[in-house]
């Protein structure tokens, strides 16, 4: 049972965004869905906003969560310091926004088409990157203005409003391998292997996705399409560990043998069978 308290009396509806920070928490460490099964409002201060929690994948229950739901757990409560895990998810709401909705919406809708989950696991590491790389350029400051002066200087006056559309905005796969560069190295490197390989399927598969690219022109391999949104929403999980404090050693053990262990070992097994069959190579015949 999760209790929310306000020590000022406020309406019901200002209980709504503290109650969605802690359903995303639970959601993210126990990659499982979670929501709301009932909740009551209480005027006494003492006895405060009371919620009952539950997955709605399975019945509600009062028995200890089993060991095969544990295994596929990312961390627990006791894996840091408590009060700090909630203060660093509070900071974390307030940076991503909608962005970790998109991430946690995934996992509350799994029977999902899976074109949704994959744009919109790209969608939100594009999110995640603004967020947390808000400096990030395609090339060096110094260098974009050198540039941008000469083309200004060769261009008349009237032609110059041209320049307005030339920005210097990192590209997709850049995003991507920043965004990469967050978690612990070794476990990033357990879950992708080659990072730039993941992250040129990952842009080619985003583009085809939203310009509606037939499948015969797409340059992601048939064999790997199907394991780019979990591997990628496993990578997104890892950035959240990483941001709350999470130790290497748990983020390594999440990839290796907890609840991301599915995801990277689909990913890379399908990328031995690309190298085994060069077939494969081919775009699926019908992408969904």
């Amino acid at each position: 049972m999760v209790r929310i308290i306000s020590d000022d009396k406020r309406p019901a509806k200002d209980f709504l965004t503290p109650q969605r920070t802690i359903q995303n928490l639970i959601t993210h460490a126990t990659r499982k869905p979670c929501t709301v099964r009932s909740a009551r409002l209480h005027e006494s201060l003492e006895r405060g906003l009371h919620y009952t929690w539950y997955r709605f994948d399975t019945p509600p229950s009062e028995e200890r969560i089993d060991g095969k739901s544990s295994y596929s757990r990312l961390f627990h409560a006791g894996d840091i310091d408590f009060p700090d895990l909630i203060d660093r998810w509070h900071n974390l709401t307030g940076v991503l926004h909608g962005a970790l909705d998109m991430l946690l919406g995934i996992e509350h809708e799994p029977s999902g088409y899976y074109e949704n989950k994959l744009f919109n696991s790209a969608s939100a590491l594009e999110a995640f990157h603004r967020e947390f790389f808000p400096d990030s350029t395609d090339i060096d400051r110094a260098e974009f203005d050198r540039v941008r002066l000469l083309i200004k200087n060769a261009l008349p006056k009237s032609d110059r409003d041209v320049l307005k559309r030339f920005n210097n905005n990192p590209g997709y796969v850049k995003r991507c391998e920043e965004i990469a560069q967050i978690p612990d190295e070794q476990a990033v490197h357990l879950l992708l292997g080659d990072t730039r390989q993941w992250a040129t399927w990952l842009k080619n598969a985003r583009n085809d996705l939203a310009h509606n690219n037939p499948p015969e022109q797409s340059k992601v391999p048939y064999a790997v399409w199907y394991y780019l949104a979990p591997v990628t929403i496993a990578l997104l999980h890892l950035v959240l560990m990483e941001k709350l404090g999470l130790p290497p050693d748990a983020q390594r053990r999440a990839v290796e043998r907890g609840a991301l262990e599915i995801a990277a070992y689909g990913y890379k097994a399908a990328k031995r069978r690309l190298v085994a069959d060069k077939s494969l190579i081919r775009v699926p015949d019908n992408a969904s």
